[in-house]
């Protein structure tokens, strides 16, 4: 053993204990000789549970000592005169040794599994930290950030791409410039060390290859075992984390899909029609001008109109549709007047109404808000475009702005047949339609888009029984902030 390994502060510790055995022998010298040995081999055994079996073994030989030279006759002397003392410091010196050892044994021991309870209780908590890692990139930054402080030094996790063309997924924790992925790949195929870095080389269950790099030149058996344990606890986070993103991309590709299949279906159906009236309309205007009457050629150009007007909600909806799905929607919040909004959407719906009452009442305290008015007025077009398409002919709409609380409500009503229950959160999905009777109509966008462009704002979009049993309330809330 070198100088500077010697434990110079349990040498002294274990000097003190025995010389502390040796002060306490004269007071109890009325005690016989062997009694007095179990003073010094008290203080063996401490020796030996806090420092171990070597210095157990230099409190042994110097319990051995001085009770040979100050407690067996003649004193003083290292000489011993009588058989039974020669016995009792030879058994003395024989079991504070053994009884040492078990002592030095039983603390390896109690460390062994005080270590490996630690490491049972880190695992158990890093697993439960990966249980909420919602990417790869996720998990191996909690790999990466653990490996580092279990090792005190800077440590990194890479996920090359599974194609050669394809960019690796790389986390870092600590500072340090980290080598580039072919030099990585290379250490770990020949000496497992590269510029000071000890590179780890695993793989996920699925065949894809993983580099776990530490800022060391070696690491000792106890660091690269839990290291490992860490890395294998990682490697089925990973598979998890690339299982859902092999999934989102499969559920985006269906997806995609039943997009394009009820675009299509939206644009022969629900595109046409319309296309088709104003075709009609302005070909009868063409053909039979002369003899149209006045009012005739009224009634047709009103018809163009409103197919027209028609069509061009139809459009609008899918382009903001296609906006909201790619996140190109940009809000431009500004102070606006909701009774500007709302009586801009009700004119634009003018030549739908038809005969239908609607009524608007925004209180004082509801008036202004902060919000993308564009916007917030199409989802009360959208609102406000299918509770006049369900309204009876002789209907009434209502639409209410109002507060409540930290949120600005924007209810519309109507006295149609209402949504069922079991419907009321379904209307909001893309494409989908309730069946009115034998028949479901519109395209199945209004809603999707009122809901999108509302929580774009950080509010929420909800359908209602309307008030009386009757009919359907669509509540927008929006954020409400004190106005200046």
């Amino acid at each position: 053993m070198r100088l500077q390994e010697i434990n110079w502060r349990g040498v002294f510790i274990a000097t003190l204990a025995v010389l502390a055995a040796a002060t306490l022998a004269p007071i109890l010298q009325r005690l016989p000789h062997a009694n007095l040995s179990l003073l010094f081999m008290t203080a063996v055994l401490l020796v030996a549970a806090r420092y171990g079996l070597g210095l157990a073994l230099y409190a042994a030989i110097l319990s051995f000592l001085i009770f040979n030279f100050f407690f067996t006759p003649p004193f003083l002397t290292f000489a011993v005169t009588e058989e039974g003392d020669v016995a009792t410091l030879v058994f003395f010196l024989v079991i504070a040794s053994l009884t040492g050892h078990l002592a030095a044994r039983m603390r390896d021991e109690i460390a062994i599994r005080k270590t490996a309870l630690e490491r049972m209780s880190l695992l158990e908590g890093f697993t439960r930290q990966l249980a909420g890692a919602a990417s790869v990139a996720d998990v191996l930054r909690m790999t990466a950030a653990r490996i580092s402080e279990v090792n005190g030094v800077t440590a990194f996790a890479v996920l090359p791409g599974a194609n050669p063309g394809d960019a690796s997924v790389q986390a870092v924790s600590g500072p340090g410039q980290v080598p580039k992925l072919k030099a990585i790949t290379q250490a770990a195929a020949e000496s497992m060390h590269i510029d000071g870095w000890t590179i780890i080389p695993l793989k996920t269950y699925r065949g894809r290859p993983i580099f776990i790099g530490v800022q060391a030149n070696t690491l000792d058996s106890g660091h690269r075992k839990l290291t490992v344990a860490l890395t294998d606890q990682a490697i089925v986070a990973l598979d998890r984390a690339l299982l859902v993103s092999d999934l989102a991309r499969q559920r985006l590709a269906s997806e995609r899909d039943q997009l394009r299949a009820a675009l299509l279906s939206s644009v022969s159906h629900d595109l046409r029609t319309p296309l088709a009236s104003i075709v009609g309309s302005a070909s009868s205007l063409v053909e039979l001008d002369q003899s149209l009457s006045p009012e005739n050629r009224t009634d047709l150009l009103k018809s163009v109109l409103q197919d027209a007007e028609r069509l061009d909600r139809h459009i609008q909806n899918m382009l903001d549709m296609a906006r909201l799905g790619q996140g190109e929607m940009e809000l431009r919040p500004d102070w606006v007047d909701l009774r500007d909004i709302v009586g801009s959407a009700v004119r634009r719906l003018r030549a739908q109404v038809d005969g239908k009452k609607v009524r608007v009442e925004v209180a004082p305290e509801a008036e202004l808000v902060r919000v993308h008015g564009d916007l917030v007025e199409q989802a009360v077009v959208n609102a406000l475009d299918n509770a006049i398409r369900f309204s009876p002919r002789e209907g009434r709409i209502e639409v209410r702005g109002y507060r409540d609380g930290d949120w600005v409500m924007i209810d519309v009503a109507d006295q149609g047949p209402g949504i069922p229950e079991a419907d009321r959160e379904r209307v909001f999905d893309a494409f989908y339609r309730v069946g009115r009777g034998d028949s479901k109509t519109g395209t199945g966008l209004g809603l999707s888009i009122c809901r999108g462009m509302i929580r774009a704002h950080g509010g929420e979009v909800s359908a209602h029984e309307a008030p009386g049993g009757r009919g359907c309330l669509i509540r927008m809330r929006l954020p409400w902030a004190p106005s200046p």
